[in-house]
């Protein structure tokens, strides 16, 4: 599960979003592992645009699995930031 999550951040750093999503499309593994592919995974889904509800979804559950990572709070605060200047556009339109 290491080499996914690695896969998955050349991916998403390539920007091909919905490649990495497919590549965590399994997720297992120690809760280390587990909290980066869901973090990981909620990330690409939130970029490609695919859905930001899940994509959330999978960054709280990432949060619930290893509360003490700060990396999985930044991904959360970051995807909070998205759905917040997300919203702010479409009531601007």
């Amino acid at each position: 599960m290491v080499a996914r999550n690695r896969l998955a951040k050349a991916l998403i750093a390539c920007g091909r979003y919905e490649d990495a999503t497919q590549a965590l499309s399994v997720l297992g593994g120690d809760g280390e592992v587990l909290s980066e592919g869901l973090r990981l995974r909620g990330i690409a889904e939130i970029v490609a645009g695919l859905d930001d509800k899940d994509g959330m979804g999978l960054i709280q559950k990432s949060v619930v699995v290893r509360p003490w990572e700060e990396a999985g709070w930044e991904a959360l605060a970051w995807a909070r930031q998205v759905q917040v200047e997300g919203g702010e556009e479409g009531e601007a339109e």
